[in-house]
């Protein structure tokens, strides 16, 4: 498992279980028709996301690619005001417990000891 250059990409985040109510939000609202809303509940980093996982399987060193990794890595923040304050959206599962829901369904299929 890797970590792509020094890891400080940014990786939006959004729990299946958020996406599903913000959808369910547009739906509902007469005034999503026609908008375009961005549903993110949160941002994190390659290194965070690959360490956390690296943790469940036991991993204690990480692979870094070389410093001359050739592609771009993206530092920036979605924004998801529009669907906050047009349609009152708030994210129920925050990022921690969506992670924690994967790792338990990993246990639960074998992929991850317990």
């Amino acid at each position: 498992m890797g970590v792509f250059g020094d890891g400080s990409n940014t990786w939006p985040v959004v729990s299946v279980h958020n996406l599903v109510d913000a959808v369910e939000l547009a739906l509902a609202l007469d005034a999503a028709v026609g908008r375009a809303y961005t549903v993110v509940d949160d941002h994190t980093t390659w290194r965070e996301y690959v360490e956390r996982i690296a943790g469940w399987v036991g991993l204690e060193e990480l692979r870094e690619d070389p410093p001359d990794w050739p592609y771009d890595e993206w530092r920036g923040r979605f924004d998801a005001s529009r669907i906050r304050q047009e349609l009152g959206y708030v994210p129920r599962v925050g990022y921690d417990e969506a992670m924690e829901e994967i790792r338990g369904y990993c246990v639960e299929v074998g992929i991850v000891p317990a």
